[in-house]
């Protein structure tokens, strides 16, 4: 059996359902956005009999959650909309029942004043699902429908020293959350990066600075983000020294690419990489939630961090692993070479 499985969100569904019925002692799930629906309410019904047979079930759900319509949320929340509320009402219904069984259900970064009318502020952006401590995923699939619709991934792990960082993180939420930004080696090829949510800091990015610095042939960043601030500029360096880049990212009517003020770093990046040869933008048929870059196929990055300067700047709570491993990397690649359309 392999250690590592790279899923689509079809696959990952699927998968989990079957560990989740099956579960004899924990399921644990960290996920921003949780929406009653499809996909949602199938998952909500297994945590709910799981939790009644004495399985212990957490979930963890960042407050943002509680702003998001049809896979979306208002940068800025300065008047209440009807059709956010009405659907939260039906979030909390959710969540109620969810406790009423005996599902342990944190919210995480409740909001103050700031948060509220800025919604986008210290987020915890974490997503990582665990069964029995023995197998888990992680990756960019959050609970709502449209998670099930983009084009995403989620890595499937049999590795104790992986699923033993994802363990030792689940609880450090609110104030049990780390002070400081946190790396650890979980093996000898593979490290585990948390973002601990500082304004203005992300080891996370730092990290992807310093491994893209290093690329020799070719780089693959693929995400829902287009690279920014000094990525961009590291890669229009190498750019010049014969590296390759390929960016992967969503369809251009996406509001990432159309809305003011999201649009900024993508009209710059297109201005930026205009005539290159070297850097391909490619925009896929459908929305991108990946969060991967692969460097001469032989190190990736992948986990909830979308390579974003943003992230740091707002204080987001992230995670990420920095991987040298053969068969994770080959995982990628084939990933990549089957749903992706050039």
């Amino acid at each position: 059996m392999s250690t590592f499985e790279i899923q689509n969100p079809a696959d990952f569904f699927q998968s989990f359902k079957l560990y989740a019925i099956r579960a004899k002692r924990n399921i644990w799930i960290q996920t921003m956005n949780f929406d009653p629906g499809e996909y949602i309410d199938e998952i909500v019904s297994i945590l709910i009999n799981a939790a009644k047979n004495g399985i212990d079930v957490r979930i963890n759900v960042d407050w943002l959650a509680e702003r998001f319509y049809e896979g979306r949320y208002a940068i800025l929340y300065i008047r209440k909309n009807p059709l956010v509320e009405d659907f939260n009402q039906k979030r909390q219904k959710m969540y109620a029942s969810l406790r009423a069984a005996g599902v342990t259900l944190t919210i995480t970064n409740k909001p103050n004043f700031l948060t509220s009318v800025f919604p986008s502020y210290r987020r915890n952006h974490i997503k990582m699902f665990i069964v029995d401590n023995e197998i888990a995923w992680v990756g960019g699939v959050n609970l709502m429908k449209y998670s099930f619709e983009n084009l995403d991934l989620m890595v499937k792990t049999t590795d104790k020293s992986i699923i033993h960082a994802l363990v030792d993180q689940f609880p450090r939420v609110n104030k049990g959350r780390r002070i400081h930004d946190y790396i650890t080696k979980c093996d000898i090829d593979t490290s585990f990066m948390v973002d601990s949510g500082r304004r203005g800091k992300s080891l996370i990015y730092k990290e992807v600075i310093k491994t893209v610095g290093n690329a020799q042939r070719n780089i693959i960043f693929v995400s829902q983000y287009p690279p920014d601030s000094e990525l961009l500029k590291i890669m229009i360096t190498l750019s010049h020294k014969g590296v390759k880049t390929t960016i992967i990212t969503s369809h251009q009517n996406d509001f990432v690419f159309t809305s003011f003020p999201q649009n900024i770093i993508y009209n710059v990046l297109t201005f930026s990489i205009k005539n290159n040869p070297n850097i391909k933008l490619v925009h896929f048929s459908k929305k991108v939630h990946i969060k991967l870059i692969v460097i001469d196929y032989k190190h990736a990055l992948f986990g909830s961090h979308n390579f974003s300067q943003l992230g740091g700047l707002f204080g987001t709570e992230e995670i990420a692993f920095h991987t040298t491993n053969a068969e994770l990397i080959s995982g990628f690649k084939k990933f990549i070479a089957t749903h992706i359309d050039n």
